[in-house]
């Protein structure tokens, strides 16, 4: 088949469906990286990407590239059986060509290509899915672990932050990875990291295999072998395994070693220097390349001619070795971790049960992998493959299947001794907690001595009359209660039942009935324990009765049920079961309840409080002394909501009046923060709820309050620079919107404004282009529909010259900006404040294009604007007058380093705006915030100039302590270019050491932000390229 019709197959066979043909082999994987995979490699990277062995059987096979290979191919040249390694990132020419030379099966090259579908981003090995034995054999894949650590101390002390980091690292380089971004042909390819501890991480690379019959002689066979390892790692494209949160530490891995009965030999040696944090002048090479460069050197040729399961014998032999390593390692990050929880310190309890699970998890992979190899090398048996049956054949076979058994083992009892170690920490924990329990019940009240001798509820509320809080038991005790009632005792269970007795809140009375439950059904605890928690509503559970109530009356249900209050009542309980429910303020309920869309809801200050002495003679409720604030528990929530969700009426009810009290007690206008913040949690309590809600009941939630309510907390966050959580809230928004069955094109619109002012923060200009294009996209629909301009049209326009600016695209921006004023001189209410991001933005242009009068022009002209209606502290709109004198000092500054001799009067006056602007920044968005760090980068730049070096150190360590407190993801670029120049601070003082440890790291600061990295050590790089990667008008 030629190269053209071997591309048209996979794109026909890519859009077949399963309605037309049972044989469906859709290769949209492949297909997907036909189209977009346009490089043509170099003759280097070919020879190094696909490498041929010729097995004659006469002499050792000496490898050649297959570009070498295919010129040496004469006609009627002998045909033998051949081993093709392809090794890395591949290229769409080289893929077409090896294709149709081999007639290879496109499943092969489809499997291995995994990473073009961005779904995999979960970075889960492909072995993982079930795959029946008669699929393994001609394609096989599993991976190879190769072992890392770091030299030095980490920088990271928490555990769980630096798996959480390095999981947002790699899923962003797979991210790139499926677009090919940086990616050339022959780059070493990586599908998951794992961090075991705080000095040993690992990462995990593909080997797929595909064994068929030679095309062009049927009698012989192909071996061809895909790796993932291919050019140094130093010199790919850079993940989290060469990121500078490890601080001054270095990246390196164990060098993997084959043993044969004949033969010795090291695959490499052992890194002498480590790689140093940052740097590309170290290496950071992989164990298995040289594998491929000189394959077969302990094993016989003639044999390696005749059977392809003995010419694979060194690949599973390295895949073996590679588990047996992960094995070692792993026992090495449980004896350390074992050890340390021995010191009894709390913090390494819990890290060594973090690392305990996680080791498990990890281990339950690689079982699975090492049994799928198993099945692979028992299907070989009946492949139709053409070989021989020799003694050495056999041997070399069972040898590896030995050592394979051999793994499983060593692994399953790893995972066992992982079992067995959490069980003693739990029981540890659990004597403990019993202890306190114990303590605690001598002391405490009389009320806390009824219920831990279960009285009833309705009968303590009756002896002890209304307004009674009944404690909850103290964790230990509630277990010993459910050990006791269910007769489930043994260690094994502990933690299970300690989770049980957590979902229960400790209550006996919730406790003692689903101890009847559980023993009523005959269930285990963990059985239990799945099943509640697949069930969001726990309905059932609540109202079930079974066995003995230990005195108790009446269930959880029937205690806390609606009915026995009126319904002005009953709707007030609904809602408070919707908020958060430690301090609920009163505000939110009394301010103006007539806003609700819904009857029956108390809207007098008599109804309020008569409702309210309802549920304090119920007990469900209290409030807090000296507060106007009410507490409700979290299990009498549960329950409530239990019961209203029985009746979808009644449960949109209590969600929807929530986010109307919530959205009308919002301050929209300045955004008050303390305000905000007493909101804040409520509105996380009402999106935990919707996000376990099935489909047909969050369409009754998602309505355009809820949606505004979550843009307007996004835009809060935003404003307060906590961008994480801003964009926690954006994407909150966002799936609620897609749930809603309401048409909202106006607040979908303000979504794409939020997320393109994040993305502009952030420094990520493609997604602020995204953003801004779908906003701008949405107001001109509107405008076209009712030709009426509106300040949102106008922001639109001018929004999308910011955002083509920020990507260096200049040429449509001066008409933009026109369109912009424009259209805000038509608005109703106009006035000239209206036109600040038009004549910013006009500003910022001019500025770019160096023309420093025309941009100081328009500076100027938005700050006296400003100034007429807020004065000179500006402190409306996140400090716009900051923002305007910055960039006139900015301008200055500018203006000063193109002629220092004949400026002077331009620096003292860059100096002053940016002073001031600075102090405005403080003294609006406080002192940890990025506007702030900008600020004083700019003032160092300033003193740098006229080398006041003491002042520029100061103002450099204020920006960086600020840009340490975001983000990984954000502000990388400034936090990069702000180490840079401490380390020419440091080099300046004679502080060499410091100086380069600064520079490498300002360097592998950089390095991720660069598409495929840059080869160039730190010495070499200069201000432009810290510059490259900022915005133009922070610079």
């Amino acid at each position: 088949m030629a190269e053209p019709a071997y591309r048209d197959r996979i794109e026909s066979t890519a859009n077949i469906s399963t309605n037309e043909s049972l044989f469906v082999t859709e290769h949209k994987r492949l297909a997907k990286f036909m189209r977009s995979s346009a490089d043509t490699p170099s003759a280097d990277q070919s020879d190094n990407f696909a490498r041929v062995y010729e097995l004659s059987g006469e002499t050792r096979a000496a490898g050649i590239s297959y570009t070498e290979y295919l010129s040496l191919l004469q006609p009627g040249s002998p045909i033998h059986n051949q081993l093709l390694f392809l090794a890395g990132y591949p290229s769409a020419a080289l893929l077409v060509d090896i294709a149709t030379h081999y007639g290879v099966d496109p499943e092969f090259f489809d499997r291995h290509l995994s990473f073009v579908d961005d779904s995999l981003t979960t970075c889960s090995i492909h072995t993982a899915h079930h795959v029946l034995p008669s699929q393994l054999q001609t394609v096989f894949q599993t991976s190879i672990t190769s072992i890392g650590g770091q030299h030095g101390d980490p920088t990271f002390q928490n555990l769980a932050w630096k798996r959480a980091d390095t999981a947002r690292r790699m899923t962003l380089y797979l991210h790139n990875l499926s677009l090919g971004k940086g990616w050339k042909p022959h780059h070493s390819v990586v599908r998951r990291m794992e961090v075991h501890d705080r000095h040993r991480f690992s990462i995990d690379q593909y080997v797929t295999i595909r064994l068929a019959r030679n095309k062009r002689d049927v009698n012989k066979w192909i071996a061809i072998v895909w790796i993932d390892v291919g050019a140094d790692l130093a010199d790919s494209c850079i993940g989290p395994w060469l990121s500078s949160s490890y601080g001054t530490s270095s990246a390196h891995f164990r060098p993997f070693t084959l043993y044969n009965p004949d033969t010795f030999y090291w695959i490499r040696d052992a890194v002498k220097q480590p790689v140093k944090e940052g740097a590309r002048t170290g290496k950071l090479p992989q164990a298995i390349l040289p594998l491929v460069k000189a394959y077969g050197e302990s094993l016989y040729p003639n044999e390696m001619a005749k059977n392809p399961i003995y010419a694979l014998h060194e690949v599973f032999g390295l895949i073996c070795v590679s588990k047996l390593y992960y094995l070692d390692m792993t026992a090495s990050v449980l004896d350390t971790a074992i050890a340390e929880s021995s010191t009894k310190v709390s913090i390494k309890t819990a890290d060594t049960r973090d690392i305990l699970i996680h080791s498990h998890r990890l281990l339950e992979q690689q079982c699975e992998q090492i049994c799928n190899i198993l099945e692979f090398l028992r299907s070989l048996e009946l492949n139709n493959i053409p070989r021989s049956n020799s003694n050495v054949t056999h041997t070399a076979l069972a040898r590896t299947v030995q050592d394979l058994e051999y793994l499983r083992m060593s692994a399953e009892r790893l995972m066992t001794r992982c079992n067995d170690e959490s069980a003693i920490i739990s029981r540890e924990i659990a004597a403990k907690e019993a202890g306190r329990g114990i303590e605690q019940s001598k002391s405490t009240h009389k009320v806390t001595l009824l219920a831990a001798v279960y009285v009833p509820l309705s009968f303590a509320c009756s002896v002890f009359g209304p307004g009674l809080e009944l404690q909850a038991l103290e964790t230990g005790a509630a277990v010993q209660l459910l050990q006791q009632q269910t007769r489930i005792t043994d260690t094994e269970t502990l933690d299970v039942a300690n989770a049980i007795v957590k979902e229960l809140h400790c209550y006996p009375l919730a406790v003692v009935q689903i101890a009847g439950i559980i023993t009523r059904r005959q269930d285990s605890l963990s059985r239990f324990l799945e099943d509640w928690r697949r069930d969001s509503t726990h309905v059932t559970f609540y109202k079930s009765r079974h066995g003995d109530l230990q005195g108790y009356r009446q269930t959880l249900h029937q205690v806390m049920s609606l009915q026995q209050f009126s319904s002005e009542c009953q709707n007030l309980l609904k809602v408070l079961s919707f908020l958060d429910p430690d301090a609920i303020s009163e505000v939110i309920l009394t301010t103006n309840p007539q806003v609700l869309d819904f009857p029956e809801f108390p809207t007098s200050p008599s109804r309020y409080t008569e409702c309210l002495e309802e549920l304090f003679k119920g007990s469900l409720s209290r409030r807090i002394p000296g507060k106007k604030e009410l507490f409700i528990h979290r299990l009498v929530q549960d329950v409530v909501r239990s019961e209203i969700l029985d009746s979808p009426g009644s449960f949109a009810f209590g969600f929807n009046a929530s986010v109307q009290l919530i959205s009308y007690g919002w301050p929209r206008r300045h955004r008050v923060a303390d305000q905000c913040r007493e909101l804040l949690n409520h509105i996380k309590r009402l999106w935990i709820i919707f996000e376990v809600l099935k489909d047909s009941e969050r369409a009754t939630c998602a309505t355009v309050e809820f949606v505004g309510l979550l843009a307007e907390v996004a835009w809060y966050q935003y404003r307060r620079s906590d961008l994480s959580a801003s964009l926690e809230s954006l994407d909150q928004a966002m799936r609620v919107h897609k749930d809603s069955q309401q048409a909202m094109d106006d607040v979908l619109a303000s979504l794409h404004n939020i997320g393109g002012a994040i993305a502009y923060d952030a420094g990520q200009p493609d997604e602020a282009l995204i953003h801004i294009q779908a906003y701008a996209k949405l107001q001109t629909e509107v405008y076209a529909q009712n030709n009426v301009p509106t300040r949102e049209l106008a922001a639109a326009y001018s929004e999308l010259a910011r955002a083509y600016m920020m990507n260096s695209i200049f040429n449509p921006v001066p008409d933009l900006l026109e369109k912009s004023i424009a259209i805000r001189k038509q608005v109703k209410d106009y006035n000239d404040i209206q036109l600040f991001n038009p004549l910013h933005q006009m500003g910022l242009f001019y500025l770019n294009k160096s023309k420093f009068d025309a941009a100081s022009s328009y500076f100027e002209l938005a700050l006296r604007n400003q100034r007429q209606v807020y004065g000179p502290d500006d402190m409306q709109g996140g400090s716009r007058t900051a923002t305007l004198l910055y960039q006139l000092g900015d301008t200055r500054f500018q203006q000063y380093q193109l002629d220092p001799t004949g400026q002077q009067a331009a620096w003292e006056q860059s100096l002053t705006y940016i002073e001031r602007a600075k102090a405005l920044y403080q003294k609006a968005r406080g002192d940890a915030n990025p506007q702030t760090a900008k600020a004083a980068f700019k003032l160092a730049m300033v003193h740098f100039a006229r080398a006041n070096h003491a002042q520029a150190r100061t103002f450099l360590d204020e920006a960086t302590a600020i840009y340490a407190k975001q983000p990984t993801l954000h502000y990388a670029a400034e936090r990069a270019r702000t180490t840079y120049w401490l380390a020419r601070l440091r080099y300046i003082s004679g502080d060499l050491v410091a100086a380069r440890g600064l520079a490498i790291r300002a360097a592998g600061l950089r390095r991720p932000l660069i598409d495929g990295g840059d080869p160039r050590p730190a010495e070499a790089l200069t201000d432009a390229d810290f510059d490259e990667r900022v915005v133009f008008w922070d610079r």
